[in-house]
């Protein structure tokens, strides 16, 4: 099961505690994906409060297939604007655009390695010329090893910090500066990383949890 933290210009972490804990998050939009199912506090982005602007845009890192094109979905039925929808491989990104499309549905493709610095500062440059900012960022893509995987843990380990820490704080490096007045940033994660925050001394969980987290 994943959960999805927020941020208004900057990443927290404080969230992983709130949304983790909480029986029923007071607010949920059901999202479908493959199995099992998830339900994701998505609602804050569909908030008049949050963006007052007629026209907003929202990029979906790593949204060709699974979680992220379910995010896709409903965030093309629910904000009025454009849906940047992103993916390594451009054939499964066009792909995947092709299948909303056919739902009535009108999102955008951008190509975007999130291990590959110039692809990052493509898609900056692009939006900054396009649209001026972002309203709505959701840091989705990232890499799962599957346990009849031969790889060592040692480069298991190497590639998954990589792309999924690594590979997202670049985005963010690059998108956040972007971020329009009250835009909202939503990480995707899965409870493998709170399960590790529990192991972590008192002293780090308390520094992982701060407000004021910096790089």
């Amino acid at each position: 099961m994943g959960f999805i933290t927020s941020a208004s210009h900057k990443l927290q972490l404080k969230h992983l505690r709130t949304l983790s804990s909480a029986a029923q998050p007071p607010s949920l939009a059901c999202i479908p994906r493959p199995a099992p199912a998830q339900c994701l506090a998505l609602s804050a982005l569909y908030s008049p409060k949050v963006m007052s602007s007629s026209s907003r845009v929202a990029v979906v890192t790593g949204s060709d297939k699974g979680i992220g094109l379910a995010i896709v979905l409903d965030l093309c039925k629910k904000l009025p604007g454009d849906v940047i929808l992103t993916a390594r491989n451009p054939t499964l990104g066009q792909e995947a655009v092709k299948k909303l499309k056919e739902e009535g549905l009108n999102p955008v493709f951008h190509q975007l390695d999130i291990n590959d610095q110039q692809s990052i500062r493509t898609l900056r440059e692009f939006l900054k010329e396009r649209y001026g900012g972002v309203d709505v960022l959701v840091n989705d893509a990232g890499i799962l090893f599957k346990e009849a995987d031969t790889a060592c843990f040692p480069i298991q380990a190497e590639v998954t910090l990589q792309t999924n820490f690594f590979g997202t704080r670049a985005v963010s490096a690059e998108l956040l500066p972007l971020m329009k007045p009250q835009g909202r940033v939503m990480n995707v994660t899965s409870f493998q990383s709170f399960n590790a925050l529990k192991n972590c001394s008192p002293e780090l969980q308390q520094k992982f949890l701060s407000d004021t987290i910096t790089e």
